[in-house]
């Protein structure tokens, strides 16, 4: 099966929002995936609502993963070749 992070195309804004993630992430937790606390992620000027919609996209996508449902989060540090 192909994973679903080949199949979507993120929009500009969920790009941005992804970039912020892996900036601000921390801990290596394994498998190419790094801990990240959102309210360190979330980018200037974009409303909670938005960044929450951006993070269920990049779930969708492969790229994002929910620690505790509110703030902490894994985001995966490379995408596929």
């Amino acid at each position: 099966m192909v994973p679903s992070y080949f199949q979507m195309k993120l929009g500009p804004q969920t790009e941005k929002t992804l970039k912020a993630l892996r900036d601000a992430s921390e801990d290596y937790s394994g498998d190419g995936w790094r801990s990240v606390y959102l309210d360190n992620a979330r980018p200037s000027g974009m409303s909670d609502k938005t960044f929450r919609s951006h993070l269920a996209t990049l779930a969708k996508a492969g790229l994002y993963r929910v620690v505790d449902g509110y703030a902490f989060g894994d985001v995966k540090m490379e995408e596929p070749a």
